[in-house]
C-alpha cells in the first residue's frame, strides 16, 4: 500500500508540473512581421491589358501586409499599428513603415517593424526655397533681432517634403555682436539618393547696438519738463509780476 501511495503522489506532482508547463506555453505571445520589401516599378515591364502599375503595387503590398500576425494565447491579444495605411502610388513611389505592436491581458507585449518601399516610375525633383540673406543694422534691439530670426528660419521650404531635411530647430537666434547663423538647407528623397535639393542662407545680427537697454524711458512728468524747457528756449523767458488791485480801480 505504501508503494501505491507514493506512486499516486508522484503522479500528482507530475500532473501539476505538466499543467504548469502547458499554462506557460498558453501565455506565451508570438507575433510575426514580414521582411522589408522594395518594389521597383521599372521592373514590371510590359503590362497585360486592364492591369496598371498601381494594381501591381497594391497586390504586392497586400501580400506583404498579410504576414503581420500573432498567435492567440488565450489572453485576449490585441494588435495595433495596422490602421490608416496609405499605399504609395506607382508614379511617385514612397515608403510605408509599420511598427506592429501586440499586447494581451497576461501582461505580454511584443513589437516588430517592417517597411514597404515603392521606387516610382516618375521621379519628382525636390525643389527647395531659402530666404534671402538678412543683414540687420545696429538700430535693432535684441527683441527685434529675435523676431526677425523667427520669420527668417520659418521661410525655408521643401517641395515635396519627405521629412528628411535639415533640422531647423537646432538653430537659435544670435545675440547682437555675435557670429552670423548660416543654414545649409538640404532635403533628400528617401527613395532616390540622386534626388536632393540644397540652398544656403545667412542671418547677420547687428555688429553692435545703438540702443542702450539700460536707458530709462522718461515719464510723462519728465516729458512735460522737457517740453517746457524747449518752449522757453524758443520763445524766451517771460516776467510775471504781481498786480496791485488799485491799478484795476477806475481813476
Amino acid at each position: 500500500m505504501r508503494d501505491i501511495h507514493i506512486s499516486f503522489q508522484l503522479l500528482f506532482v507530475l500532473a501539476i508540473g505538466i499543467l504548469h508547463i502547458e499554462d506557460s506555453k498558453a501565455q506565451t505571445l508570438e507575433i510575426n512581421c514580414p521582411n522589408d520589401l522594395t518594389v521597383n516599378v521599372e521592373d514590371f515591364g510590359e503590362l497585360p491589358g486592364g492591369v496598371s502599375e498601381d494594381d501591381l503595387v497594391v497586390a504586392a503590398f497586400e501580400d506583404w501586409f498579410s504576414f503581420f500576425s500573432f498567435t492567440d494565447n488565450g489572453c485576449n491579444p490585441v494588435a495595433s499599428g495596422l490602421e490608416d495605411i496609405e499605399i504609395p502610388k506607382a508614379g511617385l513611389g514612397g515608403t510605408v513603415k509599420i511598427t506592429y505592436v501586440v499586447t494581451d491581458d497576461c501582461g505580454n507585449a511584443e513589437t516588430c517593424t517592417s517597411s514597404f518601399v515603392v521606387i516610382g516610375s516618375v521621379m519628382t525633383p525636390i525643389i527647395v526655397s531659402c530666404p534671402p540673406d538678412v543683414n540687420l543694422s545696429n538700430s535693432y534691439t535684441q527683441a527685434q533681432v529675435d523676431s526677425a530670426f523667427v520669420v527668417w528660419i520659418g521661410s525655408f521650404l521643401s517641395i515635396p517634403d519627405y521629412g528628411l531635411t535639415t533640422d531647423l530647430d537646432t538653430f537659435v537666434s544670435p545675440l547682437i555682436g555675435s557670429d552670423p547663423v548660416i543654414v545649409d538647407f538640404v532635403s533628400r528623397d528617401p527613395n532616390n539618393e540622386d534626388n536632393i535639393g540644397t540652398c544656403l542662407s545667412t542671418f547677420f545680427p547687428p555688429a553692435s547696438s545703438l540702443v542702450n537697454p539700460n536707458d530709462e524711458i522718461p515719464t510723462m512728468g519728465q516729458w512735460g519738463v522737457i517740453v517746457l524747457l524747449i518752449l522757453l528756449m524758443i520763445f524766451g523767458t517771460t516776467t510775471i509780476r504781481s498786480i496791485d488791485p488799485l491799478e484795476l480801480s477806475p481813476s
